[in-house]
């Protein structure tokens, strides 16, 4: 019998907790433990009961900054189209009549799903994947938006509040929109490179299968380098609005410079891709994400050309059809497909070197 009280005692004390959105990853298993046992069903149901009849009928029910949350998530679904939806979804918006009587046990569950502990045990994190072909909008929770391209993943907190800093993770390209906090720096941390700024747009690309990392600072100010415990940054370089940092990988050597036009850094945000005397290896790299195709290059000597074109919306085959009209390049195209097993796989791209054509 006192095991029991003991039971309902915390069961209201976390279903308490849960419901104002501070109960901790822990405390959440532990209710979802509870919410199995028989003798407590009772309980529960009573206070689920009681939230109802708390709820404000005229009104929306539920933190609005959640809804938004949920919304941009919806959007981020969309904009993937044809692609795999993912199994775990956003779940949680705060409790409702309906999910507070009838889902709270599937809510719990999902909760789970699809969110983590940060190594802090400070914030929730969730990471947002965009498939190879595709682009992606969400919004942060402080507000900022971020665009994703192609094969992108930006992880982020649920929360940035009770933070020194606003900290998310990119690995990929995202066009950001940062909301101007002074008080709470906006710090993106890539493989090789971290970005600090407190209001401000900007692009940055950093791929793990890339060579350089590349920052273009739209407006506002950039400060590029790295994190030094939670509130020391070491500078490497400071961006002004219209310039370009670029970071080699491999020879650890950057570069900045002042661009007139940023069109070819940022067309991608409106379905164009843009090269500008660009070199080969750079037109493979945007290829192999803009197509989902595995890029060979059977004749090396080709990686000296570059290219000068605009695609917009192109199919693949129209985008090769433009590659070898301008440059001496011969390309094959292999079906990726596997008749056997009924399983489609990514194509194949092979590059040649023309002899028949000249560089002019």
């Amino acid at each position: 019998m006192q095991k029991s009280l003991e039971g309902m005692d915390q069961l209201e004390k976390l279903l308490s907790k849960l419901q104002e959105g501070t109960c901790s990853a822990q405390e959440l298993e532990h209710l979802n433990e509870l919410l199995k046992i028989p003798s407590l069903d009772e309980a529960a149901s009573a206070f689920m009961h009681t939230h109802w009849k708390k709820c404000d009928t005229a009104g929306p029910v539920g933190d609005d900054s959640r809804f938004r949350q949920l919304l941009s998530e919806v959007h981020h679904a969309i904009n993937l189209q044809e692609r795999t939806v993912p199994l775990y979804r956003r779940a949680l918006a705060g409790f409702s009549k309906v999910a507070a009587i009838l889902l709270l046990p599937l809510l719990v569950a999902l909760y789970f799903g699809w969110m983590q502990r940060d190594t802090d045990n400070r914030s929730m994190l969730t990471t947002v994947s965009v498939p190879l072909g595709a682009r992606s909008r969400i919004t942060l929770p402080d507000g900022s938006e971020v665009m994703l391209n192609s094969g992108s993943e930006l992880t982020y907190p649920m929360s940035f509040k009770k933070q020194d800093h606003r900290l998310v993770a990119l690995s990929g390209e995202g066009f950001f929109k940062v909301l101007e906090d002074k008080n709470q720096p906006f710090i993106v941390r890539m493989n090789d490179m971290d970005l600090k700024v407190t209001g401000t747009s900007f692009n940055a690309r950093a791929y793990n299968d890339e060579t350089n990392v590349t920052v273009v600072l739209v407006s506002g100010s950039v400060r590029l380098g790295e994190m030094a415990g939670e509130k020391q940054f070491t500078d490497l370089a400071t961006l002004r609005p219209n310039d370009v940092f670029t970071f080699n990988k491999t020879t650890k050597r950057n570069r900045v410079h002042y661009s007139n036009d940023l069109t070819k850094y940022i067309a991608w945000t409106r379905g164009r891709t843009v090269f500008d005397n660009d070199e080969i290896q750079v037109v493979i790299d945007k290829l192999e994400k803009l197509y989902n195709v595995d890029v060979i290059v059977k004749d090396p000597e080709i990686l000296v050309y570059r290219l000068t074109a605009t695609f917009t919306n192109e199919s693949l085959e129209r985008a090769l059809r433009i590659l070898s009209l301008s440059s001496p390049i011969n390309y094959q195209l292999l079906s990726g497909s596997n008749e056997e097993a009924g399983i489609f796989e990514k194509r194949t791209l092979i590059l040649r070197k023309d002899k028949k054509k000249h560089i002019q």
